[in-house]
């Protein structure tokens, strides 16, 4: 399973319009990022995505 989503795949799974998934990988990249994690914008690492949204992957 891939490590990194992107904008078009966080949509599709999570059933969110684009500025939603965008808004959404913000948040997280922005929390990774404040860790000292590098970040990739418009894409997000999918284990902390999954964490966050209260869902095992």
């Amino acid at each position: 399973m891939k490590e990194i989503l992107t904008v078009k795949e966080v949509m599709e799974y999570f059933e969110i319009g684009e500025s939603t998934a965008y808004k959404l990988i913000k948040s997280i990249n922005d929390e990774l990022q404040k860790e000292g994690f590098l970040i990739l914008r418009g894409r997000v690492n999918r284990k902390r995505l999954f964490e966050r949204m209260g869902l095992d992957n």
